[in-house]
């Protein structure tokens, strides 16, 4: 769960930054970093229902 949260935090720092840049060139390596950012959520999110459910499993 702290890898979300952590992941979280990152992101909205990327669409921060995004927000802020006008060069085509730093506004692109803020969305690529957004979007790895995003695969990266999505990952852990989809780990965490994988282990939540393994967990209910035990019950």
């Amino acid at each position: 769960m702290e890898g979300v949260a952590q992941t979280r935090v990152l992101l909205n720092q990327a669409y921060a930054q995004f927000n802020l840049h006008s060069d085509p060139d730093l506004v692109e390596s803020c969305v690529y970093e957004i979007n790895a950012l995003r695969s990266r959520y999505s990952y852990l999110v989809r780990q965490v229902k994988r282990l939540d459910a393994s967990d209910e499993g035990l019950s």
